[in-house]
């Protein structure tokens, strides 16, 4: 004679009635809560996923935060790639943990959604480099003086914008990206139509191992970058404050036509107007140059005091 317990017996019959699950909720988009949503999202199930966004909602607070603590400010965007990634990873997988749940019951589905989440990882997000590499100090010599300088950066998550194919090229070097020391916003990443008018194009300053690179990417080649000019980050310091400390000089800019017109102001014969937008690349309160890429070349425009 057999018996079976009613604890047992409860859980089979739970177990054995159909779900119909509708439309669902998840609080909370952690590393939790991101993969059952996006699981529940893969199976056709229309998902709900709030969660809360931080205080530091405008660009200057976040670079703010982003400085003082070495870490991206993880906000709803950062959330939103995270969940599209886990969508990306789990494929196949995703539909039968979700199926299932619904036929084991939403709760002991649940526990088994915990359980084997495991089994796919999302991609991370980006590679970071250590915090220790976003603030860059020590002395140089000045007029045979031992001079402090301060250098700031940014990890490239902080330009959500770039494409991603430009990120993955960035962080395979180690770029982080220099802040020039009047910074009030993430600078130095640029978007313009610098391959031909109307293309979307992509410049950056990169620094790897204190040594600093202007780099370009083209629509047209994601993959590829071109390298207009490079240098130790030590060159690119000046004062800035009665402090004395020195800090990073070099700043990138879009120029469109017609701002390069205006910088052109005085010369004769007037030069022809530019089709597409120049590069200007400036040393903060000094000179501005202007990088024009035409005929598959890159030249320096012409300026008054050249």
């Amino acid at each position: 004679m057999s018996t079976t317990s009613p604890v047992a017996g409860s859980i089979s019959s739970f177990a054995a009635q159909p779900l119909l699950v509708r439309r669902a909720a998840v609080l909370g988009a952690g590393a939790m809560g991101s993969r059952i949503a996006a699981h529940l999202a893969n199976a056709g199930v229309p998902t709900l996923l709030p969660d809360m966004v931080s205080a530091e909602r405008n660009t200057q607070e976040r670079f703010a935060f982003t400085l003082k603590t070495g870490k991206p400010l993880r906000t709803l965007a950062w959330t939103r790639r995270i969940v599209r990634r886990w969508l990306a990873c789990s494929g196949a997988l995703s539909r039968l943990l979700v199926i299932a749940m619904v036929r084991a019951g939403l709760r002991a589905g649940a526990w088994l959604l915990g359980g084997l989440l495991s089994a796919c990882a999302p991609i991370p997000a980006q590679q970071q480099p250590p915090s220790a590499q976003l603030t860059e100090s020590g002395h140089i010599l000045v007029a045979g003086h031992p001079t402090p300088y301060l250098i700031r950066h940014l990890p490239v998550s902080s330009f959500p914008e770039l494409p991603a194919a430009v990120q993955a090229l960035l962080n395979r070097r180690g770029c982080v990206i220099p802040q020039t020391y009047e910074a009030h916003h993430p600078e130095n990443v640029i978007h313009a139509s610098l391959e031909r008018a109307g293309s979307s194009d992509w410049a950056v300053l990169c620094s790897v191992e204190g040594t600093v690179s202007l780099l370009v990417f083209f629509s047209s080649a994601p993959a590829e970058l071109a390298v207009l000019a490079s240098t130790p980050e030590t060159q690119r310091l000046q004062a800035h404050d009665p402090t004395g400390v020195l800090g990073f000089n070099w700043g990138i800019d879009p120029a469109s036509p017609a701002q390069v017109r205006e910088a052109q102001t005085g010369m004769k014969p007037r030069p022809l107007r530019l089709d597409h937008d120049a590069l200007a690349d400036s040393v903060v309160d000094h000179r501005t140059v202007y990088h024009f890429y035409s005929r598959s070349a890159w030249t320096l425009v012409g300026m008054p005091d050249d």
